[in-house]
């Protein structure tokens, strides 16, 4: 399962400090290494980053322009480790993006049918619930995905960069393996 880490924050925080969490996180946290790629979107009244990379995030050199001074009013950060069987390009990098909303996920969909032009299990999950009208209707959204598909994992974080909101959705199959998530 990828590694993550979201924020919201008022007051902004320091990009570096999320990002050498997720690094760490990355290279020696549970199932580590996550070496399948990374990317990060934050934003704050200013500017927007985003960046993607098929370089582990703890290997690549893109990460340190962003200095400890910087701060962010919202974000995500991810690291992927590819599912067995799944494509490793840029093209399944996270944070993915539809009308105003960035979607990281961390699971794999086993039943997606991945029939986008990302071949993703992400995306195809983040096209099924991103038009939402409110937390309700959201919620409402992942359970009827959830009931519909069989997945180890349906955690995600996602931005909606108009409402200047973050979502968390910590859902997952339990098993042995996970347990301690």
């Amino acid at each position: 399962m990828c590694r993550m880490a979201g924020f919201s924050s008022s007051k902004g925080l320091e990009i570096s400090k999320v990002i050498n969490f997720t690094k760490r996180m990355a290279s020696q946290g549970m199932e580590s290494p996550h070496n399948d790629g990374w990317g990060i979107v934050a934003m704050n009244n200013d500017e927007k980053i985003i960046l993607k990379s098929i370089k582990p995030i703890y290997e690549d050199e893109k990460v340190n322009f962003l200095s400890e001074n910087q701060t962010y009013n919202l974000g995500i950060v991810h690291a992927r480790l590819a599912s067995s069987g799944l494509p490793k390009t840029t093209l399944q990098l996270h944070p993915f993006y539809i009308n105003g909303k960035y979607f990281a996920h961390n699971g794999t969909i086993k039943s997606a049918k991945r029939e986008n032009i990302y071949d993703s299990d992400t995306y195809e999950y983040f096209e099924n619930i991103v038009s939402f009208k409110d937390t309700i209707d959201l919620a409402q959204k992942i359970k009827d995905y959830a009931q519909k598909n069989k997945y180890s994992g349906m955690n995600f974080l996602m931005i909606d960069e108009v409402e200047k909101a973050l979502y968390v959705c910590c859902l997952y199959t339990y098993s042995e393996r996970n347990r301690e998530y």
